[in-house]
């Protein structure tokens, strides 16, 4: 084992010398080798639009995530990036738990809970207690649940309506992330899937995996392959999951972040979107974002949070004497071309 860590061929060039540049080229190549496998699997990987199942696994969750028109897969310390990159689980330093509410088009509406965390699961030592730059955190851990449900009218060949049944979905996810060094955590996530379409039920699994590259404190990176798995089907034919690449990037400039991402789905869309946050001494954020899916869409939000006096949070870990109790409410709103919008409200606690 010492012996192949000690080999330097197999080590990523940023434990052995910390240079920014070498990482570059090894996230461009990783990004190219991504890029350049799903052109040569079009024929089998691809499919035309519309063919893929399980859509609500498509409905974004955090208000945070929605405001910024989905430009999120490079972000981190927030429970919420369990919809776009497991690895953005890293940098959670208190518990991230976050109820939201989603009113979607046709009198849909999508409910979930979520709650991540640094995982401890030991005392720290005696050094790592008596100095507080010492960040111990590696493993970060997630979950989610989600219910979606729908109304739908049933009519006969004549377009008489003969009632209605519900469609209903529901969700199990649980992510984990772990940090390897200041500038690179990688993520993984397990999924499982309920569907009932009226007496009938189907349960299926599905993957996520991703990484999160930070060369600087301003600069963040990240890559994530979403509901990868097996394809299943109510009667005879399949529905494939709905799989999606996703590479993003963001910039932090003193109190406004800068983000763009690209999405490419198995229904051969390509998805760009980019989006600004600014933060308010830490109080008020106000996110706008665009994208463009078959059109061009527009999403906007608003966030504030706020933690009431005297309630600060105490432990052995210097990095938690500092924490207070939070709690926030972030509205978003998106255009779902003529449609109309949909509205996303996320409550979220820290502590």
């Amino acid at each position: 084992m010492m012996t192949f860590f000690q080999n330097k061929k197999w080590m990523p060039s940023t434990l052995l010398n910390g240079s920014r540049l070498s990482v570059s080229r090894d996230f461009l190549f990783v990004v190219i080798l991504s890029l350049s496998f799903l052109g040569s699997a079009e024929g089998a990987f691809f499919l035309s639009r519309g063919e893929t199942g399980f859509s609500f696994l498509k409905i974004p969750l955090s208000a945070r995530g929605v405001g910024l028109a989905g430009a999120f897969t490079s972000v981190e310390g927030d429970v919420g990036a369990l919809d776009y990159n497991p690895a953005g689980l890293s940098g959670l330093s208190q518990r991230d738990i976050t109820f939201s509410h989603i009113q979607h088009i046709e009198e849909a509406s999508l409910q979930s809970f979520s709650v991540g965390f640094p995982f401890r699961p030991h005392r720290f030592s005696k050094d790592r207690r008596n100095n507080p730059e010492v960040n111990p955190d590696k493993v970060f851990l997630g979950f989610q649940y989600r219910l979606f449900r729908i109304e739908n009218d049933q009519r006969n060949e004549l377009g008489l309506h003969l009632g209605s049944f519900e469609n209903r979905n529901q969700l199990i996810h649980l992510g984990m992330a772990y940090r390897f060094s200041s500038s690179l955590s990688m993520g993984w996530g397990g999924k499982l899937i309920n569907s009932e379409l009226q007496n009938k039920s189907i349960t299926l699994y599905a993957f996520d995996a991703g990484f999160i590259w930070k060369p600087s404190s301003e600069w963040s990176w990240g890559l994530s392959l979403l509901n990868g798995g097996p394809s299943k089907a109510f009667l005879e034919e399949k529905d494939p999951l709905p799989l999606l690449v996703r590479i993003g990037a963001s910039r932090q400039a003193r109190s406004v972040r800068f983000l763009g991402d690209v999405a490419i789905s198995r229904e051969k869309t390509i998805q760009p979107a980019s989006a600004m946050e600014w933060n308010f001494a830490r109080l008020l954020h106000l996110r706008g974002g665009v994208l463009y899916h078959t059109t061009i869409e527009f999403s906007g939000g608003i966030g504030i949070h706020f933690s009431p006096p005297g309630l600060q949070q105490k432990g052995n870990n210097p990095h938690q004497q500092s924490q207070k109790l939070q709690f926030g409410v972030d509205y978003a709103v998106q255009t779902q071309n003529e449609l109309g919008l949909s509205h996303t409200v996320t409550l979220k606690i820290l502590y």
